[in-house]
């Protein structure tokens, strides 16, 4: 037997399924006119916003836009997260009212607009506005709102005894907390205008700079930097975002390690900007760190204060050699089999000048710049043993390169004991051990190379 409880919750379905159909169903909503169609809230873009203020029970945050850029102007001066900030101003630039509600102030409170959750304060070109968000409706898509007097809304003023339906995204956009808003980067320079950047360590200093279009290292040492481990080191930082804020204020730097960081970071860019980094204590798994230019300080996570731990040896290039195919006039190659040489004519053409047989071929230079110009050190010997000095100096593999200027580039290479392959140039001291696969792409016939 059915209880009486039970009994009682299935009329009571029974009855609000009737009345749901009675209300949608004999008594369908009205079409949409010229009254009741949506409505823009307001008539300026988001680009003619300069301000922006949300009053709420957890505290205010205001937006300003200065000199082009978004700040945080409360509860505090900071940078602002220029993505965030614009997104907020076009949420509340192209708010679309899908329907409004008689219901004066007095009723206020039935739609949680008395008190609101939350107000934004809009300044534009064209005046100030106030718009009020109060509970979502039953459905949770929509939001009650109402326009203070004195806004717009159709580009009519607007109602104190309107109530507005409003998409509950707004509610969202307008509810960002200040660490949403906030820029959390810790220097606010793109990689592609770095040209400077120096690491500064106990250990040891490092200093970069761009020099054209390659980075170079000036110390340590002097020599020609690593695209790679360079661009993946700049994009680091350039990325560098801080994890949580320790500290608004620089009060007692040394409590974090700040007074006599464990690394100093510094860069600059092709406009003569400049940006300082100070990376103090570990704190569990982050570190305290501080943008010089700021007083706040921050916490990073481990893996930023690990990528500026380099070294010379992942710093410096892995090239062989280095080189521009365009600079190129002649070459010379002895593989231990055949000797070739050849000449680019005046309209860039290469032509075999060697063996004299194969004199005026066209010669397949692209297999010789590709093979030279992959070639990377596996390891450097700065300080090689003579018994491989002195096999490089009967190699197996000469590549000769002279450019326009008449300046030669001179690579030669070897086989070692245990089936290893090096490889030094006339431009450095330095022995280069290679892969083997050198030897095997180098490994061809007069008639193959000049066809």
């Amino acid at each position: 037997m059915m209880k009486k409880s039970t009994l009682g919750v299935l009329l009571v379905a029974i009855a609000l399924g009737g009345w749901v159909y009675y209300s949608e169903f004999r008594h369908p909503k009205p079409p949409a006119t010229e009254e009741n169609a949506p409505q823009a809230l307001f008539h300026f873009s988001a680009a003619d916003v300069a301000a922006v203020r949300l009053e709420r029970a957890e505290g205010n945050v205001a937006i300003e836009r200065r000199d082009g850029n978004w700040v945080l102007a409360e509860p505090l001066s900071a940078r602002a997260d220029q993505r965030a900030a614009d997104d907020l101003a076009t949420a509340l630039a192209t708010a679309t009212a899908t329907r409004t509600v008689a219901a004066g102030a007095e009723q206020w409170k039935e739609y949680g607009l008395e008190p609101a959750a939350v107000t934004a304060i809009v300044r534009e070109k064209g005046g100030q506005h106030r718009l009020r968000l109060g509970a979502k409706d039953f459905t949770g898509d929509s939001v009650y709102g109402v326009l203070e007097d004195g806004s717009q809304i159709g580009g009519k003023p607007g109602s104190a005894k309107e109530v507005l339906l409003l998409p509950a995204s707004l509610l969202s956009s307008v509810t960002k907390s200040v660490t949403d808003l906030r820029d959390r980067s810790l220097l606010a320079l793109h990689s592609p205008e770095l040209i400077t950047v120096e690491i500064r360590r106990s250990s040891g200093d490092f200093r970069m700079e761009k020099q054209g279009r390659s980075w170079n290292l000036l110390s340590p040492r002097v020599s020609p930097a690593d695209d790679e481990a360079l661009s993946t080191l700049i994009g680091t930082i350039s990325a560098a975002q801080f994890a949580d804020v320790a500290s608004e204020t620089m009060k007692d730097p040394g409590r974090y390690g700040l007074a006599s960081p464990a690394i100093t970071l510094h860069v600059k860019t092709d406009k003569g900007e400049e940006g300082t980094v100070l990376i103090g204590k570990k704190d569990h798994e982050k570190y305290f760190a501080r943008d010089a230019s700021r007083p706040a300080i921050f916490r990073v996570d481990s893996t930023f204060v690990e990528a500026l731990d380099v070294s010379f040896a992942k710093l410096r290039d892995k090239h062989v050699v280095r080189f521009e195919e365009g600079d190129i006039a002649h070459m010379r190659v002895n593989n231990g089999q055949v000797t070739v040489a050849a000449t680019r004519d005046a309209a860039g053409k290469w032509l075999a000048e060697e063996p004299g047989e194969r004199k005026g071929k066209e010669f397949m230079a692209s297999r010789i710049f590709e093979a030279v110009s992959g070639l990377r050190a596996i390891e450097f010997l700065d300080t090689p043993p003579r018994d491989l000095v002195a096999k490089l100096e009967k190699p197996q593999v000469v590549v000769e390169f002279t450019d326009k200027g008449g300046k030669i580039l001179k690579v030669n290479a070897a086989m070692g004991e245990k089936d290893a392959a090096y490889a030094r140039t006339n431009v450095s001291s330095t022995v280069y051990k290679i892969d083997k696969v050198f030897f095997s792409e180098m490994k061809f016939s007069a008639p193959e190379i000049a066809p």
